[in-house]
């Protein structure tokens, strides 16, 4: 299924529930360390991750990669484009 922040993200933004944290600009990297370094309100970041992912890439296309061990590389090169 993917890294932590992406498989509790995704149960967070496929409930609707409303917790999701706004996600500072930046490149993904620095999003996901954003969301992994939270020690408090660690889903809402997850949650608001995973949406902002999503409004930009296909949640399906995203659940088919995010189980790849080159995930993180796939998400720079496919938000580039």
């Amino acid at each position: 299924m993917g890294p932590q922040w992406f498989f509790e993200g995704f149960a967070v933004h496929g409930a609707g529930q409303e917790i999701l944290a706004e996600v500072p600009p930046g490149p993904v990297a620095d999003q996901i360390a954003w969301a992994e370094g939270a020690q408090e309100h660690a889903y809402s970041r997850f949650g608001g991750l995973v949406a902002s992912l999503a409004a930009r890439i296909p949640l399906p296309e995203l659940v088919a990669h995010a189980g790849q061990a080159d995930f993180l590389d796939w998400l720079q090169e496919r938000l580039e484009r």
